[in-house]
């Protein structure tokens, strides 16, 4: 990316325009801690795709009287009408693992899973796991009857 050519400053600060830029999702983080101090962009990694017409948004972790993994994820209106709908979660446990589901129609019901970012709404899916797992592997997957998303 250029930021000034042929005197062209539309990115700089001063004025204050905003400029969105899309980049693929593996490469968001290193565009996101880059310094692009004396420009007025935002980056936004691509949604990934989950296999059944919704998209990952993105993750977060909370501490609110236990731990929890949220995925935040855009549902498609098919998934949202769906009374079989479900997120999969498969959380390690020890050596072991374990499934932890949550329908979608519970987890949309609630207002306070929703996240509305540039004029989509994202439904915020909680994980409950156990400080010892943490660092381990946590699989979200979709579910509506029987098609599985990735």
């Amino acid at each position: 990316m250029t930021w000034n050519e042929a005197d062209c400053d539309d990115f700089i600060k001063t004025p204050k325009l905003t400029t969105v830029c899309h980049v693929p999702a593996k490469y968001y983080d290193n565009y996101n801690t880059s310094n692009f101090s004396d420009v007025n962009v935002t980056f936004v990694g691509d949604l990934v795709d989950m296999g059944l017409g919704e998209h990952i948004y993105g993750h977060s972790i909370s501490l609110d009287g236990d731990i929890g993994v949220n995925f935040y994820v855009e549902l498609t209106d098919k998934l949202l009408a769906s009374k079989t709908a479900e997120m999969v979660f498969t959380i390690p446990n020890g050596s072991e693992s374990e499934t932890e589901t949550l329908p979608v129609k519970d987890v949309t019901a609630d207002d306070s899973n929703k996240l509305v970012v540039g004029g989509k709404t994202y439904y915020k899916f909680k994980c409950s796991i156990s400080a010892k797992d943490m660092a381990s592997t946590i699989t979200a997957q979709l579910v509506d009857g029987e098609k599985p998303g990735k």
